[in-house]
């Protein structure tokens, strides 16, 4: 499975900053990158699936792509209606409606 951005919940994108942004070696960065992002331990994987995930990794240097947040859902029965002011929203709740469209 190729992951994206798309792909990543809010939590999951919180998890990513701390550790990117932490004192930490690359190589640790790059374990625990790969514990949070498809819950394997690094040290359990071979050298080949190691390389493989490392390499999927590579999404992490793209740009987050906008999403268009619909206006509207429906959960079960009951329909909700977001009145969105994006301009007031701080980038964990713009994450958050971008994740609840899917």
């Amino acid at each position: 499975m190729q992951i994206d951005w798309s792909k990543i919940t809010l939590g999951t994108f919180n998890k990513i900053e701390s550790i990117t942004s932490a004192e930490l070696s690359d190589e640790e960065k790059t374990n625990r990158l790969i514990e949070v992002i498809f819950g394997i331990k690094a040290e359990t994987l071979s050298i080949k699936d190691y390389l493989k995930k490392v390499k999927e990794l590579a999404f992490l240097q793209e740009k987050i792509v906008p999403a268009r947040v619909k206006s509207k859902y429906k959960i079960g029965k009951n329909e909700y209606t977001f009145d969105v002011a994006f301009t007031n929203f701080t980038i964990s709740q713009f994450m958050d409606f971008t994740n609840l469209k899917k």
